[in-house]
């Protein structure tokens, strides 16, 4: 059971750390002059897939907006998906 238990906190500690690292890249890309929509959303799909993977509902669906952001490519919804996502 142990081992279980320490495997599964394993996990959690990596998704945070990707994910923390994933979403500092969705958000300085954003400010970059040419934005690479198409890379954002690859991004936002990368975490809606781990997100997936440990139950982070909350974290999957806020990416799943930002999906639909950058394929409308709309700057102004994107950042406001983004910033729910550190509130």
């Amino acid at each position: 059971m142990v081992g279980r238990t320490e495997h599964f906190v394993q996990l959690i500690n990596t998704y945070c750390l990707d994910v923390e690292s994933i979403l500092a890249q969705l958000a300085s890309s954003i400010d970059l002059p040419e934005v690479d929509f198409s890379k954002l959303a690859a991004l936002a799909a990368e975490v809606t897939e781990r997100s997936s993977r440990i139950g982070a509902e909350h974290v999957r669906l806020a990416c799943v907006d930002l999906m639909q952001a950058c394929e409308q490519m709309q700057k102004q919804k994107y950042e406001t998906f983004l910033n729910a996502l550190f509130h």
